[in-house]
């Protein structure tokens, strides 16, 4: 490789590996499958419900379409079906990003005390 070459590889940010952490915008932390079905959302103080529909899920948390947005880190009382089972799943979870890919309006929501079994069915659901 001649030293010029290995220069610009150097100094040329878009030659490098990207490193992206954990907690970036944009970045899964689980993988998500397309899922849409209605969430009812409650806020802390429990005025609702607020009827809002998915658009996929992961064991992290799902991604709902709305034109009403919420700021993100605010919490909320997500109500959903089980992919899986159809058990009602209840749980807290904030808001993790606002927008979407392309003109879809709506929220990414992150999962803050989903029980374990119910962690299990949607890793299962997202994984087929």
């Amino acid at each position: 490789m001649s030293r010029s070459l290995r220069f610009q590889e150097e100094t040329d940010l878009s030659l490098r590996p990207l490193r992206v952490p954990l907690d970036s915008p944009g970045h899964r932390r689980a993988r998500r499958r397309t899922w849409r079905r209605a969430v009812v959302l409650r806020d802390e103080q429990g005025w609702g419900p607020i009827r809002l529909d998915a658009v996929d899920i992961s064991a992290s948390g799902l991604f709902v379409e709305s034109d009403l947005l919420f700021e993100p880190g605010q919490g909320f009382l997500l109500e959903f079906e089980s992919p899986v089972t159809g058990a009602l799943v209840r749980v807290w979870s904030r808001v993790s990003r606002v927008g979407g890919p392309g003109d879809t309006n709506g929220m990414g929501f992150e999962f803050l005390d989903l029980p374990e079994e119910r962690q299990g069915e949607i890793e299962l659901y997202a994984h087929h």
